[in-house]
């Protein structure tokens, strides 16, 4: 073996000992990363559980809010209609 085949072999071991490095903290770095995403992933879903929870505290289901709705909206036609009734009255009245 010649002292340039020994030379590139050493060149090539320290190269692949560089790759070899930059492999691991590329792997480190995805670790880190995924650690990470998923302490955020359950302070998301945790977020979510509470927003969830206030919806269902705070505010009414359609089914609840139906009848209600009827209701105004029966109140609001006959005040309505009342109401163009005058309307309808004075203009016709006969003086």
């Amino acid at each position: 073996m010649s002292e340039l085949d020994s030379v590139t072999i050493n060149l090539e071991l320290e190269h692949m000992k560089e790759t070899n490095k930059e492999i691991k903290d590329d792997v480190k770095n995805i670790k880190d990363n995924m650690i990470t995403q998923d302490g955020m992933n359950l302070a998301n879903e945790k977020l979510c559980r509470q927003i969830l929870k206030t919806i269902k505290d705070d505010y009414v289901s359609k089914e609840e809010f139906g009848p209600i709705k009827r209701v105004v909206y029966g109140t609001v036609g006959a005040v309505l209609t009342a109401f163009i009734s005058v309307l309808v009255y004075i203009v016709f009245k006969t003086p």
